[in-house]
């Protein structure tokens, strides 16, 4: 009984708050800087979501992880998890903790965010969301 009650308590940890799940999409541009979208719906249809981390990886074309190009972690860690709505890259909501400094992002390159939200750049600086890899 106790295994089942740890087991379930750490699957509501792990997917959000209280179980619903968290998309992350394109959200604009800031300050030159791709903004992402935080939401529990997809293709942010209703802004405002949980999250706990952060995560920019730089991937090769077959969607294998290269470089964690950004990482952040809210107040607490992994206990706990705060409700957003947009997140620039390289730009930390305050409280966050920065554990993988922002990478400059570079033209051509592919990237995904949470594992979830894929995306490169194009030399004129425009975001392109791409298919999953």
């Amino acid at each position: 009984m106790v295994r089942i009650a740890v087991v379930m308590g750490l699957c509501l940890t792990l997917s959000g708050c209280g179980g619903s799940e968290t998309f992350v999409s394109f959200g604009g541009k800031a300050g030159g800087q791709p903004v992402f979208c935080v939401s529990e719906k997809p293709n942010c249809a209703d802004p405002g979501g949980s999250l706990r981390v952060l995560q920019v990886d730089r991937i090769d074309e077959d969607g294998r992880e290269i470089e964690v190009m950004w990482r952040i972690e809210g107040p607490g860690g992994w206990g706990s998890s705060y409700r957003l709505d947009k997140i620039a890259y390289g730009a930390a909501p305050v409280g966050w903790t920065v554990k993988t400094p922002a990478r400059q992002l570079v033209a051509g390159e592919h990237y995904r965010v949470n594992k979830q939200f894929y995306f490169s750049v194009t030399s004129n600086g425009l975001v392109l969301v791409e298919k999953k890899r």
